[in-house]
């Protein structure tokens, strides 16, 4: 799905008609709501030194409960 974020707006020939070029403008909204998504989606992904951090801190807690 990122790859509809990096699509060339060169695309297309300017002979088209206008119904075409309505088509073309609706696809390209679509594309942009796609790429608004997958950010988000970014947004709640852990790196990987958080997710270490996060399991450590877990282990940290079982092993207090397990004393």
């Amino acid at each position: 799905m990122k790859s509809a974020c990096n699509k060339d707006e060169s695309e297309g020939d300017e002979d088209e008609s206008d119904q075409e070029d309505n088509k073309d403008e609706s696809e390209d909204d679509k594309n942009e709501s796609e790429c608004i998504k997958d950010e988000s989606e970014d947004d709640n992904q852990m790196s990987g030194r958080q997710m270490i951090g996060f399991v450590k801190s877990n282990i940290s807690s079982y092993q207090a409960l397990l004393d």
